[in-house]
């Protein structure tokens, strides 16, 4: 009788833990669900908007203005999704294009048009095109943990159906606070984590770890 009252508390335990994580997406406990921060992708989550003073911009280095810099996640998290290990995807079409930014600017994100950053562009943009992680919400995701002192991010198969792959995860640069827990695939062994050696002033990239989760 112990032992089955014990099996009972465990998979109430469990089955708190499924229901908090619905009702609270971006993070359970300190853990980020990537496609939760997956701005313009997921379609909870809106994508941002370039919007210039002066016309469409021009191909090769160029700066990008947002209206404005502040997306709001489905359970009213906030974050500002700029930084120089943050690709982004910009426009629409034949004119899309993923660029990771070399600077950034954003200290008031709810101030109109004072949020931009510069990337080198293959194509011209303009007013209205859309920015959207480029990512799948993943390095959204990493850099809101390392804000918050480290954590885990975990990528699943919501991040896997949206486009995701595990190159996303090991071609973003993150730090050694922030691991990743991955469980995007469908067989045994499919399920092991990343680490990441990088610091606050120098982010480095994600490389499978050797301890396996199941």
């Amino acid at each position: 009788m112990k032992l089955f009252r014990q099996i009972v508390t465990l998979f109430a335990v469990a089955a708190f833990g499924v229901m908090a994580f619905a009702q609270n997406p971006a993070n359970f406990g300190n853990i980020a669900n990537a496609y939760a921060y997956a701005f313009g992708v997921n379609p909870n989550v809106p994508a941002l908007r370039v919007d210039l003073a002066g016309g469409p911009s021009s191909s090769g280095a160029a700066t990008l203005t947002v209206a404005f810099g502040a997306v709001s996640l489905q359970d009213g998290t906030q974050i500002i999704p700029f930084a120089t290990n943050e690709p982004l995807t910009v426009g629409i079409g034949a004119n899309q294009e993923t660029v990771t930014p070399t600077a950034v600017s954003c200290s008031t994100p709810q101030v109109y048009q004072s949020c931009s950053f510069t990337a080198t562009f293959a194509h011209a943009h303009g007013t209205g095109d859309p920015v959207t992680t480029g990512t799948y919400g993943f390095a959204e995701a990493v850099n809101k943990q390392f804000s918050k002192g480290g954590g885990l991010v975990l990528i699943g198969m919501d991040f896997k159906n949206a486009g995701g792959t595990t190159t996303t995860v090991t071609s973003t640069s993150g730090y050694a606070t922030v691991s990743v827990i991955q469980n995007i695939g469908t067989v045994s062994g499919s399920a092991f984590s990343y680490k990441s050696t990088g610091t606050s002033g120098l982010p480095a990239a994600y490389t499978v770890t050797t301890v396996s989760w199941y």
